[in-house]
């Protein structure tokens, strides 16, 4: 944006806006009103028109750019939002196939616990035949 343009670019901030305002002191009456009078004080209301147009198409610029940026900032936001609910979803899906893999484990184990009685059966019946055998 140039100085004193008006012309915002959509990166810019409000601070970035400078303005050019008129440095001419106002516009003294001393005496009669004349037609140099008019026309100086007719010269004084378009270059204050001309510093108003440009401080409100300045000022129209910057919401414009802010408006930009909200827009991007409500895009982002969304993504992100967007982008946990898929990574919730996998989650939950991950978490689902564990537990049925945990479930199958559990059903895979039953037999190794008939197996654990049957052992501790046979140990008895082992350190039983084995006291006997001491006591002969």
């Amino acid at each position: 944006a140039e100085a004193g343009s008006g012309v915002v670019s959509p990166s810019a901030g409000v601070s970035d806006i400078q303005f050019e305002l008129p440095t001419a002191p106002p516009l003294q009456v001393k005496g009669p009103i004349t037609p140099f009078l008019i026309q100086d004080l007719e010269e004084d209301a378009h270059r204050l028109s001309a510093s108003l147009a440009n401080i409100v198409g300045g000022l129209g610029s910057s919401l414009h750019a802010m408006c930009a940026l909200s827009a991007a900032g409500i895009e982002a936001h969304e993504i992100a939002c967007n982008s946990i609910g898929e990574v919730v979803d996998q989650s939950i899906k991950h978490m689902s196939s564990l537990i049925v893999k945990c479930d199958e484990i559990g059903e895979n184990m039953a037999p190794i616990e008939n197996l654990v009685i049957q052992i501790r059966a046979v140990k008895r019946t082992l350190d039983l035949l084995e006291s006997e055998l001491a006591k002969e």
